[in-house]
């Protein structure tokens, strides 16, 4: 798995988000969030803003470019 789709799943699982509630909130497909995960393509700079808004951390988290969420949970 990718840095961004470990730190999504992990959310996903600690705030008890079905995948698919997220999916729709953030207006992607489980086959893109699939592709992420295999590392054939990456999410876009509005996707990735859009989840870690949805999400309520910081971009740089999702990215593991920071340990520090950025928001509050």
């Amino acid at each position: 798995m990718s840095t961004i789709t470990d730190n999504i799943s992990r959310l996903l699982d600690e705030k008890r988000i079905p995948k698919g509630a997220f999916y729709t909130a953030v207006g992607i497909s489980s086959t893109a969030f699939s592709k992420w995960k295999l590392g054939k393509s990456k999410p876009t700079l509005e996707n990735l803003y859009t989840i870690a808004e949805y999400l309520g951390v910081s971009a740089d988290w999702l990215l593991g470019l920071s340990d520090e969420m950025g928001r509050e949970l």
